[in-house]
């Protein structure tokens, strides 16, 4: 499937992080030293109004689903929520760090609840340690907290994902390289925050979860890709990645409603996949951006590989955007550029 004729967006840093609020047709785009585009549908024919926001540089970034907020932690390990005008609401400095430090302390990462009314957050309590606070969006007041156990003491970054519905968060922890454990937290009224480890997600990219919330796919460094029934509690099929064994599925991965998902690998491919059946149906192929041979090091002589200039995508509304950098003449700095494409036209053409 080659898609062409985008709506193109220039920007002026680079894309490391993306949050959408579909309910406000917003979406924040950043990059890590603080940089971040807010892009709001300007009027009904495609047209894109920008503005900006100024971060010190980020650990990540949420924008609220309904309120013009957006929440940002910092590499100092503060968190912020500012208005999107860019002035502050709250700033939690850093806490504390019980007797044993870390490399990274403060907060790691921030997300506003699907329903609208949390703020999760999650800070490094010691070396051995998480806090995962849930806190009221309107005040930033703790509700309820938990400590999860970091299995990779002082190393782990950690990372707060949506998992399927309102008053739920997959916590993701990592050292960057293969050593990675999935927590699910759920809150309610009765019991509290609560923290489980069940299913056992190893050795895995975070779970990006089905519009209905009642499916996730994962990539994992085993089986490539696979998909979870929710409801069933139990593992659906594996897909293995085509570009295997030298490309692999990435952690770039959003579905397009609660059939088809767009898949990304490390060599800048995607793949259109039916989840019900765990198979692909087209290779994502953008005009312009086509395939080329790979001839990195790691790759072998007996097999060609394949990459494209493409750095990832994210869902943004309905629409998706791939973005690959962009040098612009005459400036010093380096941009993405943002292609966006219209997920009803693409999934027209299934």
């Amino acid at each position: 499937m080659v898609l062409n004729k985008p709506c193109i967006i220039h920007l002026s840093h680079g894309t490391s992080f993306c949050s959408a609020a579909p309910r406000q047709s917003i979406a924040a785009v950043a990059s890590v030293n603080g940089q971040v585009t807010l892009l709001q549908p300007a009027d009904g024919k495609g047209n894109v109004r920008l503005s900006k926001l100024g971060f010190g540089e980020l650990r990540g970034i949420s924008v609220h689903p309904t309120k013009p907020l957006v929440a940002a932690t910092e590499e100092t390990g503060t968190l912020l929520v500012r208005d999107l005008d860019g002035s502050d609401r709250f700033i939690l400095d850093p806490p504390k760090l019980h007797a044993r430090g870390s490399e990274h302390p403060g907060f790691h990462n921030c997300l506003f609840d699907v329903g609208g009314e949390y703020l999760w957050c999650v800070n490094r309590v010691n070396e051995d340690q998480f806090e995962v606070q849930l806190r009221r969006a309107t005040d930033a007041s703790i509700v309820s907290n938990v400590t999860v156990q970091d299995p990779f003491p002082g190393g782990s970054w950690a990372v707060l994902f949506p998992a399927g519905r309102s008053e739920t968060a997959a916590l993701w922890l990592s050292t960057g390289q293969t050593d990675t454990q999935v927590y699910w937290l759920a809150y309610s009224d009765a019991d509290g925050l609560r923290c489980d480890d069940q299913p056992n997600l190893e050795w895995s990219f975070h779970p990006v979860f089905s519009p209905d919330g009642q499916e996730f796919l994962v990539p994992t460094g085993l089986d490539g890709l696979s998909r979870y029934r929710w409801s069933k509690n139990r593992w659906g099929q594996n897909l293995r990645c085509p570009g295997q064994p030298n490309d692999g599925f990435s952690y770039f991965l959003t579905y397009l409603n609660n059939t088809y998902a767009l898949v990304g690998t490390h060599y800048g491919r995607a793949y259109l996949v039916q989840s019900k059946t765990m198979r692909i149906v087209d290779e994502v192929i953008i005009e312009g951006h086509e395939l080329t041979v790979w001839d990195g090091p790691q790759v072998s002589r007996k097999e060609k590989s394949f990459n494209t200039d493409l750095s990832g995508f994210w869902r943004i509304g309905d629409t998706i955007a791939f973005a690959f950098p962009a040098p612009r003449q005459g400036k010093h700095q380096d941009g993405d550029d943002l292609l966006l494409f219209d997920i009803d036209a693409i999934l027209a053409r299934i």
